[in-house]
């Protein structure tokens, strides 16, 4: 009977040992990575890497992209950085706030958008400012913009020439 205490208490200590052990890719200890737990709010989770496509429109064409981007969230509040990695867009990268309301598993994001840009001729820079809006769901987003302006900005701007007006900009990013 005393071997049987011994087996119990030794079976009670491993579990306490196993249980509280965690994994922090899935829980709220890796602030980069995802999380499947709401945050206090209740809002989707949106800290992490995503990948996906960037579009617009400008004089009838269509200009898609592959972008990448890192969210990082704190309850409502939500920040980040938009890579574009094709070599064609090189140059071009995006920051974002802004937050996220309605409850799990889909909220709606509103925020403001500063997108860089490679000039088309010339030195310099081309920046502009956009309102983004969208659905966002734990695993996949889609955010839009009717118009995004990119004028020529920095020390050459003179000679700089920008794309101007792009309309219908499309952010849909998936993990």
């Amino acid at each position: 009977m005393a071997d049987l205490s011994k087996h119990r208490a030794w079976l009670l200590a491993a579990l306490v040992v196993v249980g509280s052990c965690s994994n922090d890719d899935e829980g709220s200890g890796n602030p980069g990575g995802p999380s499947n737990t709401p945050p206090p709010s209740g809002v989707v989770s949106v800290a992490g890497n995503w990948t996906g496509t960037s579009d617009f429109q400008q004089n009838g064409r269509f200009f898609p992209t592959r972008i990448s981007a890192t969210f990082r969230q704190s309850d409502r509040n939500v920040e980040g950085t938009i890579l574009f990695t094709e070599p064609s867009w090189s140059g071009w990268q995006a920051t974002f706030s802004g937050q996220v309301s309605g409850n799990a598993p889909e909220s709606q994001f509103f925020g403001n958008v500063t997108v860089t840009a490679a000039p088309q001729a010339g030195g310099g820079t081309c920046t502009g400012t956009m309102q983004m809006s969208g659905a966002t769901r734990a695993n996949t987003l889609r955010w839009e913009a009717p118009i995004l302006t990119l004028r020529p900005t920095g020390t050459n701007a003179g000679g700089t020439v920008c794309l101007g007006d792009v309309l219908t900009v499309i952010w849909i990013l998936g993990r």
